[in-house]
């Protein structure tokens, strides 16, 4: 990452990993996920310009999915999930102007995040995955 910028990270729920926005050229963001004992980062996913947020990667501990959010589409962002072995993110149906600072219980059935359209809010949302899968 020599000469480029990090932005949030978040550790796994058992430390072996950590997931972090990496900005590269043309400010696009790559979600990258790194062994926490060194070793070559993997991209997850990477989005355009304006489409990523430095703030809000969370790591959910039972299902190892990576949350963050994605957009604008609409004036909105959206809370997206993607499993940390990869593949195509999947939206959670959880939209804010604003979404940041994603966080699990360790039994992974609540959730909070800051969201906001008008002010600043905490939200806490509980056992929302079951709709979401």
């Amino acid at each position: 990452f020599q000469g480029t910028s990090i932005a949030d990270a978040a550790i796994s729920p058992d430390g072996k990993a950590l997931a972090l926005w990496h900005a590269v050229e043309d400010d696009r963001g790559e979600l990258v996920v790194v062994p926490s004992s060194g070793g070559e980062p993997r991209v997850l996913a990477e989005l355009e310009a304006g489409d990523w947020d430095w703030y809000g990667i969370g790591w959910h501990p039972a299902s190892g999915e990576i949350y963050f959010p994605k957009g604008p589409e609409n004036g909105l962002r959206e809370l997206m999930r993607i499993a940390a072995s990869g593949g195509e993110p999947k939206k959670t149906g959880i939209q804010f102007e604003s979404i940041r600072s994603v966080v699990f219980q360790p039994s992974g059935n609540k959730l909070a995040f800051q969201g906001s359209e008008t002010k600043q809010e905490i939200w806490v949302m509980e056992n929302f995955l079951s709709a979401s899968r």
